[in-house]
């Protein structure tokens, strides 16, 4: 049977789920640390392994804060990854700079975390179960009442 190329795009994302199943293992609950609006696999300071050692490190020293790769550096060295094993956990590109590559471990990256966050996220009351729930006369200001702050 011939092998199947597989698209850059489904590269990053086996990639970045093999990444996510190892991180699970090292690191539970590591999805709930990632800031999506930083995320950029392309940056060494916004990548997935940088903001799981940001979480890890906190607080941290000032020299790690800088933004050339201190935090990858800490978590390679944390789990003492070599670099193909980075590549197949979907930490990096094969390339020395592949900026496209990079954008579909991003995208990749991105949709696990919602996923998960989606999957795991605490399910609450709605809107009109709390507003039965409450007197009358709190009724009308329910967004100053949450469920939680009696």
């Amino acid at each position: 049977m011939d092998d199947i190329a597989l698209t850059e795009t489904e590269q990053a994302h086996s990639a970045a789920a093999v990444g996510a199943r190892w991180l699970d293992e090292k690191h539970p609950g590591w999805w709930e640390w990632i800031d999506l609006e930083r995320l950029d696999m392309c940056s060494d300071s916004s990548c997935i392994a940088a903001q799981v050692e940001r979480e890890l490190s906190s607080p941290c020293p000032p020299a790690v804060l800088d933004e050339h790769g201190l935090y990858l550096k800490f978590v390679v060295n944390r789990h003492d990854l070599a670099f193909d094993r980075r590549v197949e956990l979907g930490f990096t590109s094969h390339g020395i700079f592949d900026a496209v590559y990079y954008g579909h471990l991003s995208d990749a990256w991105e949709s696990i975390i919602l996923e998960r966050r989606m999957r795991y996220a605490p399910v609450g009351p709605t809107v009109d179960e709390c507003r039965a729930s409450q007197p009358p006369e709190r009724r009308s200001g329910l967004a100053r009442w949450w469920p939680w702050s009696r």
